[in-house]
């Protein structure tokens, strides 16, 4: 009996003391600057100007990227765009030029409804002011997140003190990076201009949080990029993969986007919803097998109804924008952002 007393006691031990070590082992390293002031991280390059780019920098970027950023605004933001991989195209450079404005684009690979909230509630965790303008790209897999309403108000109304980034001290996406921030020190790289960093085999991030992701510096053949939408097709309808093939029998969330669009609207924000097209290809697709027609109206009328401008639409044909405009199925390249947005205008 005094053995098993023994070995369980040995075995908690060690599990304090693998606690204890993780904790000081993330609170030193500390990669993107939660805990302490430091110039030597990429969080604080991104403050000072640089575009940075590596293995593994884009982690868990919520947390490791985007509130680094939004704790440390010194500037009201004029246009912040939130949205999936399908809006991480939207550049400030594209969208305004050389125009004089504070610009932020926060994506998230297959945003969900989750993502959006998240990032309002950290600008209410710092007492950061709303945007004066916000593009939502909203892409139709948000309406079958199932996220709760509840769940929504949660994330929105986020604890404006900073003690929740000491959850992070034994976050296992946090402990990963700061390994990985340790072993690739002679990979990481940062520039204050973009153009020398067109080499990179990794995402490179801009200083308002813009991805430039390294497939969208050239383009496939036609035929090529159409065998490939093709090829995933088939994949997709094989798997059955919800997010790519568009495959649910009705939407949802309709109430939690509502109450979103509305929490916004109290802030007196200019809201603008971007409906990213899908490649020609690829919608008819959907159309035909997935029953999104429906889907695109019902999501259309909704924001109709709540008299929300929209920019784009998931049919390319309402936009005339052709395959040439592609680099796969669902994301489009930088001259059919440009066409979609010629006319965008902010109403200051």
């Amino acid at each position: 009996m005094k053995k098993n007393y023994k070995w369980i006691r040995n075995f908690l031990i060690s599990i304090c003391v693998v606690f204890v070590s993780i904790t000081i082992f993330n609170y030193y390293t500390d990669s993107f600057n939660l805990f302490k002031n430091s110039n030597g991280n990429m969080a604080q390059d991104l403050h000072n100007g640089y575009y940075i780019t590596g293995d593994n920098i884009s982690v868990n970027r919520v947390n490791n990227i985007y509130e680094p950023l939004i704790s440390n605004m010194k500037n009201n933001i004029d246009v912040l765009a939130i949205g999936s991989s399908r809006t991480m195209i939207l550049h400030k450079s594209i969208l305004f030029g050389e125009a004089k404005l504070n610009y932020y684009n926060f994506t998230d690979g297959t945003a969900r409804l989750r993502h959006y909230a998240k990032i309002f509630g950290l600008l209410n965790k710092y007492n950061t002011v709303f945007p004066h303008t916000v593009i939502l790209g909203l892409d139709p897999w948000i309406f079958d997140e199932k996220a709760s309403l509840a769940q929504i108000k949660n994330l929105l109304n986020k604890n404006k003190s900073k003690k929740n980034n000491y959850s992070q001290l034994i976050n296992y996406e946090y402990t990963k990076l700061n390994i990985l921030s340790l072993i690739n020190q002679k990979k990481y790289l940062k520039s204050k201009k973009l153009q020398d960093l067109k080499n990179s085999k990794n995402v490179t991030i801009s200083p308002n949080g813009e991805m430039y992701y390294p497939f969208y510096k050239g383009a496939a053949s036609l035929d090529k990029l159409l065998q490939n939408v093709e090829k995933n097709l088939k994949e997709c309808d094989k798997n059955n993969s919800n997010t790519k093939c568009i495959k649910y029998s009705k939407l949802n969330n309709f109430t939690e986007v509502e109450y979103l669009l509305n929490y916004l609207k109290e802030r007196n924000v200019n809201i603008i919803v971007y409906l990213a097209p899908f490649e020609p290809t690829f919608y008819n697709h959907i159309i035909k097998n997935n029953n999104f027609k429906k889907h695109n109206k019902d999501i259309v009328d909704f924001f109709r109804k709540n008299h929300i401008k929209i920019i784009g639409s998931y049919n390319p044909n309402d936009v005339k924008i052709s395959s040439d405009y592609f680099v796969d199925g669902i994301h489009l390249g930088q001259d059919g952002v440009k066409l979609i947005f010629k006319n965008l205008e902010l109403n200051y």
